[in-house]
């Protein structure tokens, strides 16, 4: 009679896996939504000033500033968008754009709970020196 030999792991093995596995989840796990969260900030601040430029060099070219941002998708006298889309905030919400006086605009972000005037609110303002 002959003997087959199964290959294979064992339960010891697999425990041993599954511990470690375990392990990681429980320290790494917690921490993937403060990386998430501090993400979408750097993105919103990174579309933010993506935004403020295309303001800018709107404000150069026009010697006014556009009344609404979503102007900047308009092709300019060289044939060009400022901007070829204006971006959502990564929490899916419109950026709020206002034009606060001749020389100064601002664009805010509402942040992950979409409400005005919290803490968790980004503004990007821009005061022009005189051109």
């Amino acid at each position: 009679m002959r003997k087959t030999s199964q290959r294979g792991f064992t339960l010891l093995e697999l425990m041993v896996v599954v511990t470690i596995l375990g392990l990681l989840v429980a320290i790494v796990g917690p921490m993937i939504p403060r990386y998430i969260s501090e993400a979408r900030y750097r993105t919103a601040r990174a579309q933010m000033s993506n935004l403020g430029q295309a303001v800018e060099m709107f404000q150069m070219s026009k010697r006014r500033f556009p009344a609404r941002l979503d102007v900047l998708t308009e092709i300019d006298e060289y044939g060009e968008p400022y901007m070829h889309h204006i971006p959502r905030d990564p929490w899916d919400q419109d950026y709020e754009y206002a034009v606060i006086s001749r020389r100064h605009y601002e664009i805010r972000c509402h942040g992950a709970d979409g409400e005005p005037g919290t803490d968790d609110d980004l503004v990007h303002p821009i005061v022009l020196e005189d051109r």
